[in-house]
């Protein structure tokens, strides 16, 4: 047996776990046994129940129980090696030396240094901001006030100060005992390249954001600006490098806070900045995380997935967090996650929002956010011009890195289907183009667009033929037939001008030339002249023609059904009652079935 495994049931035997748990829930005696309120689920009458001569826990309500590794593996939500490291903290119990020789005992206690140094840097920090905010007039108790966090606030986070001098934690760290070069390992000290003897602080005169572990303890600290006198050119922000305890893509700032409504709300609301969490949190929004200060990273997202399968990007609304969230979204596919995307404002963050427009309307928009998918096909759609071939190839590349992340083949069809929909595409295109993302599949993918827009014209195209060689279509048109079914705005343009002249009229295509306005207008008419004359002579039959009409009208449908989905959609999500009722409405008109082909369609036509 292992000297871990000998050591985690030394703990089960000399760690009271009526103790442990009582730490967490409110206990009372029940016979041999203590029972109080389970939490692990939501229940009013207490079926949580803790046997002190067993050193077990059970729930008779969800079933939870086990040993107090267990509990504690299940109430701070970690690793079963963290729960035996942090009871053997909280007890004073020493846990063995690993096996890994001399070098793997060094690297151990280097941690603990590293810890114990790190701990000790938040305590100095906080102990400056509490001295700052009790004098009204101090520059950060200002700057504070003026961001609305208060000193509760502030100390839950475990914000904190740095003065604003050169050494000021080094000086203090070894007057408590701590070495200068411990300082540097943590990241809190730099070594002076003209005396490498010396050290100096790396935070100075700055509000410092402490970054814990998954077990509350700081590992890495932020500091920002906060002095009006600053200079300009200092930056911003100032992070810890990277450590023997810190990797900046493994770690979320404030899980060890958020990770509790994370699996109550079974969702993360994902954010970019230190106070946008801040802000979240003090409105309620206790879900809230954010990756600390990189673009997220496959570690922090398997983080999440231990706990929830929801994820609500709520990023700044400038292209900057657009970008920032397209990248994520491609790392969260990779996990499976259900992610949906808050459009904030271009000139909001979740900070200024909260602050201007309060926790009731946020919650509203993270109940209404829309699935990742339909949020960037929306933006595809506006950032190119998808009613052109290369427009629409645009949008499918853009969506592409997307669909290519999806390991559930059911949701990559869904999706797929509904991009193929709003691009006015066969879906079969864009799977040709996932299966080969290489530049000549992007060639035949908008040759392929190209041949399709082409295809749905050339009814238009033969139509217009059949009205200036034809009385009788003519005459049929001019009874039923509906010019804006036609899409293309010149071929709507010159079947108006047949329609126009009657069925008892001989016109020639020189009536149409006779009609066109410019120049431009008549080199157009001239080429599709040209194209039809290359064309077999067309069907005349009244079925052939029917089916002409009735491929159009089908397709103007079809065009118009899509946008008004897209309206109902965007007026429900504004709450417009009204307009959402008048495009349903339109929609069940738009979707009554097209009459049958064949010589029927002219009399239903003709009797609707």
């Amino acid at each position: 047996m292992s000297t871990l495994i000998e050591f985690a049931d030394k703990l089960r035997r000399e760690v009271d776990i009526a103790r442990v748990v009582e730490g967490y829930v409110e206990l009372r005696r029940g016979g041999l046994n203590l029972k109080g309120l389970c939490p692990f689920h939501r229940e009013k009458t207490p079926s949580f129940t803790v046997s002190p001569s067993k050193q077990i826990f059970h729930c008779f309500g969800c079933g939870e129980g086990g040993d107090v590794i267990k509990f504690i593996q299940k109430i701070e939500r970690v690793e079963w090696i963290d729960a035996v490291r942090l009871l053997s903290e909280r007890n004073h119990i020493p846990m063995p030396e690993p096996r890994g020789g001399p070098r793997a005992s060094q690297t151990r206690s280097e941690r603990e240094r590293l810890l114990a140094v790190n701990a000790f840097a938040a305590k100095h920090f906080a102990g400056l901001l509490a001295e700052a905010l009790a004098d009204a007039a101090h520059p950060a108790a200002q700057y504070l006030s003026r961001r609305k966090i208060d000193a509760p606030l502030a100390q839950r986070f475990g914000l904190g100060l740095s003065a604003d001098a050169w050494s000021g934690l080094t000086g203090a760290a070894r007057s408590a005992g701590f070495d200068t070069a411990g300082l540097a390992g943590a990241g809190l000290a730099i070594q002076n390249t003209q005396s490498p003897g010396r050290y100096y602080d790396r935070f100075r005169n700055r509000l410092i954001f402490p970054i814990a572990d998954t077990m509350g303890r700081p590992v890495a600290f932020g500091g920002r600006v906060y002095a009006p006198n600053a200079a300009p050119d200092e930056p911003k922000y100032v992070n810890s490098p990277e450590t023997l305890l810190y990797r900046k893509g493994q770690l979320l700032y404030a899980l060890h806070l958020a990770k509790d409504a994370i699996v109550r709300e079974k969702r993360a609301l994902l954010m970019e900045g230190y106070m946008d969490v801040i802000r979240a949190h003090q409105n309620g929004l206790t879900a809230a995380v954010a990756s600390c200060g990189t673009a997220l990273t496959i570690e922090q997202a398997q983080a999440l997935k231990k706990l929830c399968g929801q994820v609500v990007f709520v990023y700044d609304g400038d292209e900057a967090g657009q970008n920032a969230m397209l990248r994520g979204c491609e790392i969260l596919l990779e996990c499976e996650f259900d992610i949906r995307i808050v459009a904030l404002p271009k000139d909001h963050d979740p900070d200024s929002f909260l602050l201007k427009h309060g926790a009731e309307k946020f919650a509203d928009m993270i109940g209404t956010a829309p699935d990742f998918f339909t949020f960037f096909l929306d933006g595809a759609c506006r950032r190119y011009d998808t009613r052109t071939p290369t427009g629409k190839v645009q949008a499918a590349d853009f969506l592409m890195p997307l669909l290519s992340r999806m390991k559930n083949p059911i949701a990559r069809q869904a999706y797929t289907r509904q991009e193929a929909e709003r691009l006015e595409i066969d879906d079969a295109l864009i799977m040709q183009q996932l299966n080969n993302r290489a530049g000549p599949a992007m060639n035949r993918l908008k040759e392929q667009i190209e041949n399709q827009a082409s295809a749905e014209h050339k009814g238009e195209k033969m139509l217009l033929r059949l009205a200036v060689e034809s009385p009788e279509v003519r005459a049929q048109l001019a009874k039923r037939f509906d010019l804006v079914w036609v899409r293309n705005p010149s071929l709507r343009s010159w079947l108006g001008t047949c329609i126009s002249m009657g069925a008892h009229e001989n016109i020639s295509w020189d009536d149409l030339f006779a009609s066109c306005a410019t120049e431009d207008e008549r080199g157009s008419l001239r080429a599709l002249i040209i194209e039809l004359d290359e064309w077999e002579p067309p069907n005349t039959s009244v079925r052939a023609i029917a089916h002409t009409l009735a491929r159009i009208e089908l397709n103007y449908r079809r065009r118009i059904s899509r946008e008004l989905v897209r309206q109902i959609d965007q007026f429900y999500q504004a709450g417009d009652e009204q307009e959402t009722l008048a495009c349903t409405r339109s929609l069940d008109e738009t979707a009554k079935p097209v009459p049958a082909l064949g010589r029927q369609y002219f009399i239903r036509r003709q009797n609707p």
